[in-house]
């Protein structure tokens, strides 16, 4: 009888060594690796496991997150913390066989951000008020009138029929149906041609069996 006690407490004896040596271990690598200036840590020393552990993870979220907003300050990124769960790692250990330490830690460059595409505005066209006049005109039988007040308004370059159109220069065109209906007003020059009705890019050929009458502002 004596010598089981005697054989138990031997071992419970060099289990105890045991986990000591592994504590001093662990405290030397932790110890280590506060030292290094590219990670991350936070730490948490509870009586009961769970609490140290969920006491650690929240202390590192918030330290990762202060981190992130620090080094990207003033940037637009997009960062979710637990897409760097994989990443982080984790030591335990016992403190006077009493308290149980979690150690949590990150290399910072573990540490991924997003940065979103900028959003693309694309610019609104403005109109200025001698196309929002132009816009209003709905019949073949208004061109003309049109035509002839910017001429008395000193406004009027040059006009015509399509086919003496010019290649380079800028200039309003009115394209009209056989029913004499104005179907569209377009902008054109060397560059594009823009219907200034519905702000999209157009081209003549689109409206088939219509005439066109150009015209150049001054």
């Amino acid at each position: 009888m004596e010598m089981r006690k005697y054989i138990l407490l031997v071992s419970v004896w060099f289990i105890s060594l045991n986990i000591s040596a592994q504590d001093i271990a662990i405290n030397r690598q932790i110890n280590a690796l506060k030292l290094d200036t590219t990670l991350i840590y936070a730490e948490a020393t509870m009586k009961e496991l769970k609490d140290a552990e969920l006491n650690a993870n929240a202390l590192f979220n918030l330290k990762v997150s202060e981190w992130v907003e620090q080094t990207y300050k003033g940037d637009n990124i997009e960062f979710d913390i637990s897409k760097i769960r994989q990443h982080r790692k984790e030591l335990q250990m016992m403190r006077n066989n009493l308290y149980y330490r979690v150690f949590v830690y990150i290399c910072k460059d573990s540490i991924n951000v997003e940065r979103p595409e900028p959003e693309v505005k694309e610019e609104k066209l403005m109109l200025n008020e001698e196309e929002l006049e132009m816009v209003t005109l709905d019949s073949f039988y208004k061109i003309e009138p049109y035509i002839k007040l910017l001429e008395s308004k000193g406004k009027l370059k040059a006009y015509g029929k399509f086919k003496n159109l010019p290649n380079n220069d800028l200039c309003y065109l009115f394209i009209y149906n056989k029913e004499g209906e104005i179907v569209a007003v377009m902008k054109h020059t060397a560059d594009e041609v823009l219907n200034l009705k519905t702000l999209e890019q157009d081209i003549v050929t689109n409206y088939k069996n219509c005439g066109a009458i150009w015209f150049q502002l001054k």
